[in-house]
């Protein structure tokens, strides 16, 4: 007769807090939190009194990811801060440049798509290579963000658009329902991804900050692999995106406790998740 046995094995997922930090300007990001710090290049200098050739309103347009569920109708964007950087890698903004622009989403300033939500705002830039950090906030919670340079004429109208990544807040894996032992076999791994306001992302635009999975399986008879792609078998391989699929490749042979760790940029509130397995004598 044939015996069987059952083991439950937990998929544990953890990852780094990334803070936001104070941004300079007049304007203020909602209540509690910072303005966004990004990475400036250049070397800062005396600043000019007023830019050379003046300044004009440009015309930004921006793409967050689509998101999901109850808490994204009930909390969608609600503002936007953009922070101007640097001017031609100098991180002296000139004294007539407002460095962070504050937008109050109202009825007609963001539309929502299939493919994600589509805002448009005024961002007053002098002319030449402009490096800005935007990010759309849901209250206060920060939901997409961007590091952007582009080049402004200095002349009023001009366009632009910029597409964010999703911040991430907590990362749920499900495994699969069971693994029989001495039965090889790929199984897709249901990963669900919420930003800070507990919306579920969506789409296929990659993450504001990339994230990677690692098995910890000692035993090397489990192993991660990004879709059907033989090359990326192994032990970590990085999730890009909502849309990435990644499987849990078994090979048969006797494992210990399965555990999938999550590192990365982001914020991550650790979670788990059991499944049975059974083992077949």
């Amino acid at each position: 007769m044939t015996n069987y046995f059952s083991r439950f094995f937990a998929m544990t997922l953890t990852l780094a807090l990334a803070a936001c930090s104070g941004g300079g300007g007049s304007s203020s990001t909602p209540t509690g939190l910072p303005n966004p710090t990004p990475s400036p290049t250049g070397t800062a200098t005396s600043t000019p009194t007023n830019s050379p050739g003046g300044v004009a309103t440009e015309q930004v347009t921006i793409t967050a990811p689509p998101r999901t569920g109850a808490i994204a109708a009930q909390n969608p964007i609600s503002t936007i801060v953009a922070v101007i950087t640097s001017i031609n890698g100098n991180t002296a903004i000139p004294g007539d440049v407002a460095p962070t622009t504050v937008v109050n989403v109202t009825g007609n300033t963001c539309t929502n798509t299939t493919t994600g939500t589509n805002c448009s705002f005024a961002l007053p830039a002098p002319a030449g290579t402009i490096a800005v950090v935007i990010t759309t906030y849901a209250g206060n919670n920060p939901i997409a963000t961007g590091s952007f340079a582009f080049n402004s004429t200095g002349a009023a109208g001009q366009s632009n658009t910029f597409s964010l990544g999703a911040i991430a807040k907590l990362i749920s894996v499900t495994p699969p329902n069971r693994l029989t032992i001495r039965v090889p076999s790929t199984q897709a791994l249901l990963v669900t991804v919420t930003d800070p306001s507990g919306a579920t992302i969506g789409g296929s635009a990659p993450f504001a900050n990339a994230i990677t999975l690692t098995d910890q399986d000692t035993s090397g008879s489990t192993q991660l692999e990004v879709g059907n792609d033989a090359s990326t078998l192994g032990s970590n391989v990085p999730y890009a995106n909502p849309s990435s699929v990644i499987n849990l490749v078994y090979n048969g042979n006797g494992f210990g406790n399965v555990a999938i760790t999550a590192t990365g940029t982001t914020a991550i509130v650790a979670t788990q998740s059991k499944a049975q397995v059974r083992y077949t004598p």
